[in-house]
């Protein structure tokens, strides 16, 4: 087994992704969140826990994920675009 160093966050996101790869969603969530926890502004994990948040339909969760990347990054437009979808569907 090989071990990450907890503050790793280019190994910890490296993991997530292979997650994702492995067909393992619901882990890669757990260390995208735990990645935020440590790095909340790192901007690959937000995208990639919203993502997968609306592919799995937990909507609110999507929508949440997306706001806090928007107030870190306010210019950040393929963000607006699929929040702007959600509204669309929503309403």
């Amino acid at each position: 087994m090989i071990e990450i160093e907890p503050n790793d966050l280019d190994s910890l996101s490296r993991l997530a992704k292979n997650l994702e790869l492995l067909g393992k969603p619901l882990e890669a969530i757990d260390v995208y969140n735990g990645l935020l926890s440590i790095e909340e502004k790192h901007l690959p994990s937000l995208l990639r826990l919203g993502t997968l948040y609306q592919s799995y339909g937990h909507f609110i969760k999507f929508k949440s994920i997306f706001e806090k990347l928007l107030s870190f990054y306010p210019m950040h437009v393929p963000a607006h675009r699929l929040l702007g979808n959600l509204k669309k569907i929503s309403d």
